[in-house]
């Protein structure tokens, strides 16, 4: 088996699974079964499909060490590659300890890299026995993902894993972040950073860091959600997603809401509260006029596929173009330019479909047209 062409594979099974459920993560549930009795979609094993034919497509000749089933031997295979087995999970719907047994056996099988499908949780499971001893390429598929060893889709994950293939290997450090509990248990979500991973030096197709929010723009925010309230038509859902910019938006509709779910409101009346993808689904097909609004992530600019997967393709299709909003500050916007804001929905045709010049609301009769692109 030649070294040069050795990468090691790890999926999560159960990432992202608690995002339509509204769950802030996947590790809540003791089985795979459990999320899908509740409404839970299994999402890792797609992407990481999504990923491995990209790169296949490019070096099909990449040799791959990953777990059995259901942490990579099936998925790998699907694309067309013939993987070698490094270990078995000690469950079903696999643990942490299965993950960093999996990553201490490539270590020793000397891969060039390790990719992953997963969240954050998964990250840092690798990072705690890998450190920066080997680069990491993260397969967007959790729940949250904060950290910056994420690409921005599956396949440019796939495309990473390609050029880092080739001679000579460069690598870059790249933040592994998760969520504080103690902050989270209080209210108050913030990411924890954990440490530096090496990732394939190749920022262009890699997420940034999720940011601390820009100071300036609150009250200007405050004041827009103030007027959309007045411009609120008899009758309508109003559907606003998770994040502080959102969070104002709801104050000046009157709305606690909730800080890291999203909330409905039809007449002034507040009819649903931190909604899995069911309920708003639901509610989507018994209201005929819906608007959807939304923030940014900062630093990263997604608008969907990070922290707010409840908002899910069916909802985002219910709800025609002139009815979302999209809404951030200035300063927020500011701080990410160059780069465009992105989708990353999990449905690559609605994420076309919504790529383009658009309109950002960040003020009362305030805006700016941004450019949004989907994969990389």
């Amino acid at each position: 088996m030649a070294e040069h062409s050795r990468i090691g594979l790890i999926v999560n099974p159960i990432a992202g699974i608690g995002g339509p459920l509204a769950a802030r993560s996947s590790d809540g549930f003791a089985t795979m079964q459990e999320a899908e009795n509740l409404g839970g979609r299994a999402v890792s094993a797609d992407r990481a499909l999504r990923a491995l034919r990209r790169l296949h497509m490019l070096r099909p000749e990449t040799e791959i060490i990953t777990m059995a089933d259901p942490m990579g031997l099936s998925v790998a295979r699907a694309a067309g590659f013939n993987p070698s087995i490094c270990g078995d999970p000690i469950k079903d719907h696999s643990t942490a300890l299965d993950t960093q047994a999996a990553a201490r056996s490539m270590l020793e099988s000397r891969v060039r890299l390790i990719l992953f499908a997963g969240g954050d949780g998964t990250a840092r499971d690798i990072f705690e026995t890998a450190a920066e001893r080997i680069p990491l390429v993260g397969i967007p598929s959790g729940v949250k993902m904060h950290s910056s060893v994420f690409a921005l889709s599956p396949e440019a994950a796939g495309e990473t894993v390609a050029i880092a293939l080739r001679q000579p290997l460069s690598s870059r450090l790249a933040e592994i972040m998760d969520a504080d509990a103690g902050a989270l248990a209080a209210g108050r979500p913030s990411a924890q950073l954990f440490g530096y991973a090496a990732t394939p030096d190749v920022p262009r197709l890699f997420q940034a860091v999720k940011g601390a929010r820009p100071n300036g723009g609150e009250a200007e925010i405050e004041t827009l959600g103030r007027m959309l309230a007045r411009e609120a038509e008899p009758g309508q859902l109003l559907l606003f997603g998770p994040g502080t910019t959102m969070a104002a938006i709801k104050r000046g509709f009157g709305c606690a809401g909730t800080l890291m779910g999203v909330d409905a409101m039809v007449d002034g009346r507040v009819i649903a509260t931190d909604a899995d993808a069911a309920t708003l689904e639901r509610l989507c097909r018994t209201h005929a006029q819906r608007v959807l609004m939304v923030g940014i992530v900062g630093g990263q600019g997604f608008i969907f596929g990070r922290g707010n997967q409840q908002i899910t393709p069916d909802v985002i299709r219910h709800v025609s173009t002139d009815s979302l909003r999209i809404i951030a500050t200035r300063e927020k916007l500011h701080a990410l330019a160059p780069n465009p804001l992105r989708i990353d929905t999990g449905d690559m045709d609605l994420d076309r479909a919504l790529e383009g010049y658009r309109r950002v609301h960040t003020g009362p009769n305030d805006s700016m047209i941004m450019c949004i692109a989907a994969g990389f």
